[in-house]
């Protein structure tokens, strides 16, 4: 029995979400610039690209969760082997530190994002609650949890598979 994240592939690919908010980022700073340069004043590309930046933080830092590229004490990697036993525990233990602040963060900012809705809120440059910024880390910890959960699931099958 394996485990995969094919059927969350199919669903949603996460890194074509992030290269389209990345380019919104940059074209919109792109455009700030030149609009400045040439004494126009376009007020909303500064929130357009804080908003995409946020969004592309959060999403991408899940994005890392998921290939294990996230920062990580690596003080004991040279020393184990991988795919032992002692390895997968290793893992499993990192995954739980991941699961359990992601859970922690992805509550926080929901409670906050549901208290800016509830405010009425706005980015009046973009005419879009300022609810959505939080949205993001709600999102991007949530799929970080999901991502750490999945990967603990994997590694006890695999150890218990080892047994």
């Amino acid at each position: 029995m394996s485990f995969s994240f094919n059927s969350l592939k199919r669903i949603i690919n996460l890194e074509v979400i992030i290269t389209i908010t990345f380019v919104v980022f940059f074209i919109s700073i792109l455009i700030g610039i030149i609009a400045r340069q040439l004494g126009i004043s376009v007020i909303w590309t500064e929130n357009l690209a804080t908003f995409a930046n946020i969004w592309t933080t959060f999403i991408g830092a899940s994005i890392l969760v998921k290939k294990f590229s996230h920062i990580r004490l690596n003080i004991f990697d040279g020393y184990l082997k991988r795919n032992s036993s002692v390895w997968n525990i290793y893992i499993i233990f990192f995954n739980l530190i991941i699961l359990l602040i992601s859970i922690i963060l992805a509550y926080g900012a929901l409670q906050i994002a549901i208290t800016q809705y509830e405010s009425n809120t706005y980015i009046f440059t973009l005419g879009i609650r300022a609810s959505y910024e939080f949205l993001s880390m709600v999102i991007g910890f949530s799929l970080a949890a999901f991502f750490s959960l999945a990967e603990i699931i994997k590694r006890i099958i695999t150890f218990i598979g080892s047994l």
